[in-house]
């Protein structure tokens, strides 16, 4: 894009239109991966479940 003759805000919006997509699938495929342990999602509990939270009042 550096040698694109349109002003840089233009680039800018081209760059994060053509980006941003492309993080999120990549981003969304990581994170269903069993490759990765951000694959196993955190379960929220409240804090009166949890032994650690509970034991801190």
């Amino acid at each position: 894009m550096m040698n694109m003759n349109i002003h840089a805000f233009y680039k800018f919006i081209i760059a994060v239109i053509i980006t941003w997509p492309i993080t999120f699938i990549c981003g969304k495929l990581l994170l269903n991966s069993s490759l990765f342990a951000g694959s196993k999602k955190a379960k929220v509990t409240s804090p009166e479940n949890n032994p650690i939270l509970a034991s801190s009042k």
